[in-house]
């Protein structure tokens, strides 16, 4: 604000305001509002700065004058699938947890708790180390993995030297791992972007340790398991709170699903898709002791296999039975046979398969051919 402008222009000044305006009264001082110098500005910079014989004039050659156009190119990552990996490290133990999206949405987690001490910047190489390996596991050609922790970023992109003697190895499995891959990008993300990631791994390591018990699996599909895991926080992009998992203890095989709520047809469907269809098992059930029952009635590995071995006998009968449709829903159809003989009028004599005649005689319009 200007004093005099102040001065002047108030109607009813008081006190030291008064005092001044009637002291300045006596100079005939007219109050004028300055306009703009530009000009004036402009001449007193070139009197300033006069022109002698060093003065070099600007070039103003454009060399890009063809050019009409810059701007950024945005990539599209809608069609490449993205990995996410966090890690957890707090008073209860230290979690990992990765997720796998792929070109279409569909999300793959996994998380795992680590036994050992880790530090923070191990943790996270844990952790983008199993999302490496779930992303060769399913076949996966072109990359983006994507993290908040800058260190592993930049030493990955190779912007960063690896000096500490504990991130070597791992900074090399990672590298050995990248190279299986087609095309694969690290990117730097903040945290508020991998909440899911970051919810998995917190969530795995509040997760008790389980008690590890001696178990023997001679053959796939003998001992395997189903449980639940949810509802986890936040949610996924497309709703999904639990995660549904089954796995074989013996080759280690895992098959997960995210849900958005547990029910009765979802598991049926699960076990139908992952395990009927796809490993050929029927699940039947039979009376084999639990591994904790096991263990407190202290029964002996061979026991055990041997008990083992007589109810797995008797799964086959069970699955033949529940494969076998009854009422309408039987076939309306007998054999194979063996064509032994064929007679006038088109009858044919039939043998069972394994070459024995029998009374049964057909006309050839009511047999179909069977392939063995």
């Amino acid at each position: 604000m200007d004093p005099l402008k102040y001065i002047f222009q108030k109607p009813i000044p008081t006190g030291r305001l008064a005092k001044w305006q009637i002291l300045l009264t006596e100079f005939d001082i007219i109050y004028v509002t300055r306009i703009a110098m530009k000009a004036q500005a402009l001449a007193d910079h070139l009197a300033e700065n006069t022109v002698d014989d060093e003065y070099d004039s600007l070039n103003t050659y454009f060399p890009d004058e063809e050019v009409n156009l810059v701007e950024e190119i945005v990539q599209d990552d809608s069609k490449i699938w993205k990995l996410y990996f966090d890690r957890a490290v707090n008073i209860k133990g230290v979690g990992i947890g990765t997720i796998l999206v792929s070109p279409t949405g569909q999300h793959y987690p996994a998380t795992a708790r680590l036994r050992l001490f880790y530090t923070n910047n191990t943790s996270e190489y844990e952790a983008c180390i199993m999302g490496l390996n779930m992303a060769i596991n399913l076949n996966v050609h072109e990359l983006l993995v994507m993290g908040d922790s800058d260190l592993l970023i930049w030493q990955a992109q190779g912007d960063w030297e690896t000096r500490d003697i504990k991130l070597i190895p791992y900074r090399q499995c990672v590298e050995d791992l990248s190279k299986r891959f087609k095309s694969i990008e690290f990117r730097y993300i903040p945290r508020f972007l991998n909440e899911l990631a970051d919810a998995l791994a917190t969530l795995s390591s509040m997760l008790p340790y389980p008690e590890l018990y001696p178990m023997s699996t001679p053959w796939p599909f003998v001992s395997w398991g189903m449980d639940v895991i949810g509802p986890i926080e936040p949610k996924a992009s497309n709703g999904h709170i639990f995660i549904l998992v089954a796995i074989d203890y013996f080759t280690k095989w895992v098959k997960t699903i995210i849900l958005k709520a547990v029910t009765k047809k979802a598991v049926v469907d699960f076990v139908h898709s992952n395990i009927i269809c796809r490993i050929a098992v029927i699940p039947a059930e039979v009376e084999i002791p639990s591994l904790r029952i096991i263990v407190e009635a202290g029964i002996e590995d061979t026991e055990w296999v041997k008990s083992r071995l007589e109810q797995l006998s008797l799964i086959d009968e069970k699955r033949l039975a529940a494969e076998k449709p009854k009422r309408k829903f039987a076939p309306n159809w007998q054999g194979p046979y063996l064509i032994k003989k064929v007679v006038s009028k088109g009858a044919l004599h039939l043998a069972d398969i394994e070459g024995k005649v029998t009374d049964i005689s057909v006309n050839a319009d009511a047999v179909k051919r069977y392939y063995v």
